[in-house]
């Protein structure tokens, strides 16, 4: 079979896409930072609005401008809806993106992104998706 060949339980696939009308929709809420005892802890809190899983494709963008990509694997979403994943400094992560390469199909790719404020902006994260940006309040 086909998880013979990958060598993985494939069961979240098979009853999502042909068992269910299930749709994905996965998000970033925020992302906030933390220094303590000299050490950065960057939190980035992710959400599956919808009931189907799906692993995430994850882009980060430290303080310094370097680029991170993460994939997590669908058994994140086991636990939950909401996933909090933790990225050890010494960098700050500033924004962080879903899917960037549209490989999954998202029905509601506006909550896909999330960028911190200009320095000397407002206390609120903004949201940028596509060229949109709203307002949102920091988690």
């Amino acid at each position: 079979t086909i998880e013979d060949g990958v060598g993985e339980d494939l069961s979240w696939f098979w009853r999502s896409w042909f068992y269910t009308t299930e749709r994905l929709d996965q998000a970033v809420d925020s992302v906030r930072s933390i220094d303590s005892a000299g050490v950065t802890l960057s939190r980035v809190y992710l959400r599956s609005v919808m009931p189907m899983p799906m692993p995430v494709e994850l882009d980060l963008r430290m303080e310094d401008g370097a680029s991170q990509h993460l994939s997590l694997p669908v058994e994140i979403w086991y636990a939950g809806s909401q996933y909090t994943l933790q990225v050890p400094g010494p960098k700050r992560v500033v924004g962080a993106a879903i899917d960037t390469r549209n490989f999954y199909p998202d029905v509601r790719r506006e909550n896909n992104a999330w960028m911190a404020p200009a320095a000397g902006g407002s206390s609120k994260a903004v949201r940028r998706s596509g060229g949109q940006a709203d307002r949102q309040s920091d988690r």
